[in-house]
């Protein structure tokens, strides 16, 4: 089972062409064949005949290859469900919790046409009434997905609202009722308001909460992947998760509600810097590259050069570099003891934030690292 084997990360697909990720795979693949790097095609954005040729591509260069069905998309009308919506049957379901064996049959045959080499259950929003229908009704998907999956891999699908991650009580009846659920690996999803810019994420309650959840369903032997959790996943790889997902885009680094329509604004430079595990605008590192602590990145997409200013900024190649990143610090988790190294980058990024207040430099507001006082914390508890 995916989150079982070993620490990993899950690279997510967003707007950027298959060919770009499937760049980034090759590039790992050659040249860092022990990192564990999963893959993942999100079915409803694209038609199938698309994941049929982007799947032949990803099996042999994947450790793990996910077809999310995003099924909360059925919480969307019809005509907003994406663009394959015309080719999975599941998605034409106007009614799943009445037609659980047939709705759970089609969301898994559809990862299945997609060549997925692990199956997730489809799963309702818990945290959006006032009762546990959608809690209830994610587990009885699981159950028959459970039944109907045989000998294949399999993850259960569970998505909820940061309020119940951060609230006590609704977070404790949640682990209960999971509990007591099918003994299947999660596929744990926190559904957030996100943060501005490319910041990471940083509600301390949601956070606290969300490692009180992964503590316990690690225990419980329910191992727990994070995907589209960006580096806040990463951080909850010290209480147990196995891996966490991201993609280049904003979008695929937390779990939000889908955005409505755009703001017609320039895009902005971010890049990530590893000294602070978080994104900077690329008009500010040549600043913070004076600095005692800071190390020219040697990815391959950076090759020891700091990232271009203005119109020769590259933000294909600062997303790869980013993707990079993500991929080395799941490399760097020790399985018997991945607290260590995430306790470590997190005590040298607030080092390094120290030298940037001495030092008088004033970033922009979304570039300071106000996360890392929070992570500190999250750690701590």
């Amino acid at each position: 089972m995916m989150p079982d084997v070993a620490h990993g990360f899950q690279l997510h697909q967003s707007r950027e062409a298959y060919t770009a990720v499937t760049e980034i795979l090759e590039k790992l693949a050659s040249t860092q064949p022990d990192w564990r790097v999963g893959a993942t095609m999100h079915l409803p954005r694209q038609q199938l005949s698309y994941w049929s040729q982007v799947s032949d591509e990803w099996t042999s260069l994947a450790a793990f290859l996910v077809a999310d069905p995003e099924s909360p998309r059925l919480d969307l009308s019809y005509d907003e469900r994406g663009r394959g919506r015309d080719d999975y049957d599941y998605l034409g379901e106007s009614e799943p919790a009445a037609n659980v064996e047939r709705f759970v049959s089609n969301v898994l045959q559809a990862q299945r046409y997609a060549n997925a080499t692990v199956l997730v259950s489809p799963w309702m929003l818990h945290g959006t009434s006032q009762t546990e229908h959608e809690l209830s009704t994610t587990i009885r998907f699981a159950e028959v997905a459970l039944a109907q999956a045989s000998d294949e891999h399999l993850l259960m699908g569970i998505e909820a609202t940061e309020g119940v991650f951060a609230n006590n009580e609704a977070r404790n009846a949640m682990i209960n009722e999971l509990v007591e659920g099918p003994e299947l690996p999660m596929y744990l999803r926190m559904r957030v308001n996100p943060p501005a810019g490319y910041m990471p994420y940083q509600d301390g309650d949601a956070l606290s909460g969300l490692r009180e959840v992964v503590r316990s369903l690690d225990s419980n032997d329910r191992p727990v992947a994070l995907p589209q959790s960006g580096l806040a996943g990463w951080l909850m790889c010290a209480f147990g998760a196995r891996s966490f997902g991201a993609g280049i885009a904003g979008s695929m680094q937390r779990t939000a509600a889908p955005a409505k329509g755009g703001g017609g604004l320039p895009p902005l430079h971010w890049y990530f810097l590893p000294q602070m595990l978080g994104f900077v605008l690329a008009e500010e590192v040549e600043d913070l590259a004076e600095l005692d602590g800071f190390n020219v990145c040697d990815c391959p997409y950076c090759d020891e050069e700091l990232p271009g200013e203005g119109a020769s900024f590259d933000s294909t190649e600062a997303g790869r570099h980013f993707i990079w990143w993500c991929a080395r610090l799941a490399s760097e988790l020790d399985p018997g003891d991945p607290a260590r190294s995430i306790n470590e980058r997190v005590n040298a990024a607030l080092e390094f934030s120290s030298v940037v207040r001495d030092a008088g430099i004033q970033l922009d507001y979304r570039s300071r690292p106000t996360h890392l006082p929070v992570w500190r914390d999250v750690l701590d508890g």
